[in-house]
């Protein structure tokens, strides 16, 4: 055997001359390999003014008079390049990569966990699959790198499933038993889950990843979304159960009875609230409608009615346990095609008309002349008349002198004559201003 079996020294034979030479080739492989230390390991042609001892890994594909020479350690020494084959097990420092490589018998590899790829790592715990990293600590922090150091300033932790049925997710465990998830778990809407056991899972929300509505107890589970939400509905217009959402036109706001029958009485005392009067008593007119309450003290309270059928309303109180009586509200006013009417809260009714008159005859009568203009069907109806005016006008003079009419009223119609005192009749056509005035029916 001439050279070592690991690093190839050579031996310095017995009757060898000049055992300096081979001494010294021993040293400087010595020097090469002891404490290895490269430049890089990208290279594939040498550098064109290498200093001495300057080493380099040649990378794959080396040209020159690095060609064949693939993994090795080339060393400059004595103006020539000398190239060492490395051995598995071998280690060496790359200045370029600021990393530890081992030489695994075919090429170099990056000592874990500065390597890019780790097939798993585990931070004060060992790692295992299919948690291929493991990290137990009692905090753990995420710092994003600045702009001062070429960073964005942002932190974000991204967690990407493979398909939609997939899952992606942060899960929160009791020794190691689940107890909640949030994140996309089996579809892409973002859900946050809870679990008593760790086996037994229920959607606490869901938000829909197309419109962002928000599910409450899932997409599955309607009822439970909405008793958990108090969004159950009435059962009926007078379902008076506790927490239930009140539905279009039904009352909730009163006490427990809400349809108030015909053995209850309409001005009572009973909590504030809205209530509904089914053939009650004390109403302050026939027939059903609806009842507000406004209870001030045990003794007082305050009714506002409201009739189903015409719309009338009234007020009362109820003051000292006394009954002050039912009292008409508000003034109305309406309109149709035969004139106007107003009625104020006592029922005082007024109804008023303009009325084109036609071309027409007087007749002679021992008072005088008149005029029958026709009749005027009223706009509203009235149960009592008090008294019925009319003014005759022309569109281009204003009153015409020496005329007046005579109106004789119905309680739904009114006969209109016009009459000439001066016996001077005129045939014209005019207008008459009409009004009645009375008590609405």
């Amino acid at each position: 055997m001439t050279d070592t079996t690991h690093l190839g020294l050579p031996f310095i034979e017995d009757s060898q001359a000049q055992k300096h030479v081979t001494h010294n080739e021993a040293l400087r492989i010595l020097d090469a390999v002891i404490q290895i230390v490269v430049d890089d390991m990208t290279r594939t042609a040498p550098p064109p003014s290498p200093a001495e001892g300057q080493r380099h890994v040649i990378a794959s594909g080396a040209t020159g008079a690095w060609a064949g020479h693939a993994a090795a350690i080339a060393t400059w020494q004595d103006g020539a390049w000398v190239f060492l084959a490395p051995k598995t097990g071998w280690r060496l420092w790359s200045v370029a990569d600021t990393s530890i490589f081992i030489f695994d018998g075919g090429a170099w590899q990056a000592l874990a966990p500065l390597a890019n790829d780790v097939g798993q790592l585990g931070v004060n715990t060992t790692a295992t699959t299919p948690n291929l990293l493991s990290v137990k600590s009692n905090a753990a922090l995420i710092a994003a790198i600045t702009t001062a150091d070429g960073g964005s300033g942002d932190a974000r932790l991204q967690i990407s499933k493979q398909a939609a049925a997939n899952t992606a997710s942060v899960f929160f465990s009791d020794n190691h038993s689940g107890r909640a998830e949030f994140g996309l778990s089996g579809d892409d809407h973002f859900r946050l889950k809870v679990s008593p056991d760790g086996a037994s899972w229920q959607d606490a929300f869901v938000i829909d990843k197309s419109t962002g509505n928000v599910a409450f107890h899932g997409f599955s589970d309607a009822a439970a979304m909405r008793s958990g939400l108090g969004l159950i509905k009435q059962a009926s217009l007078t379902d008076a159960t506790a927490e239930r959402v009140m539905t279009t036109g039904a009352f909730g706001l009163g006490g427990n009875v809400i349809n108030l029958t015909a053995v209850q009485s309409a001005n009572a005392s009973r909590p504030t609230g809205f209530y509904y009067c089914n053939g009650c008593s004390n109403m302050p007119t026939a027939g059903n409608g609806w009842l507000f309450v406004q209870q001030l003290a045990s003794d007082y309270c305050i009714f506002q009615f409201a009739n189903a059928s015409d719309g009338k309303r009234y007020t009362g109180e109820l003051l000292n346990n006394v009954w002050t009586g039912w009292t008409r509200q508000f003034m109305r006013i309406g309109s149709n095609a035969t004139g106007k009417w107003t009625i104020d809260p006592n029922g005082w009714q007024i109804c008023t008309q303009s009325i084109n008159v036609p071309a027409g005859a007087f007749t002679n009568s021992a008072w005088g002349s008149y005029r029958d203009c026709g009749s005027w069907a009223l706009p509203a109806n009235f149960s009592a008349i008090y008294g019925a005016w009319g003014q005759v006008v022309d569109g281009a003079v204003g009153s015409r002198s020496g005329y007046a009419s005579y109106i004789y009223a119905t309680f739904s119609s009114v006969s209109l004559y016009v009459s000439s005192p001066q016996n001077s009749p005129d045939s014209s056509t005019f207008t008459i201003n009409a009004i009645v005035m009375g008590l609405a029916a």
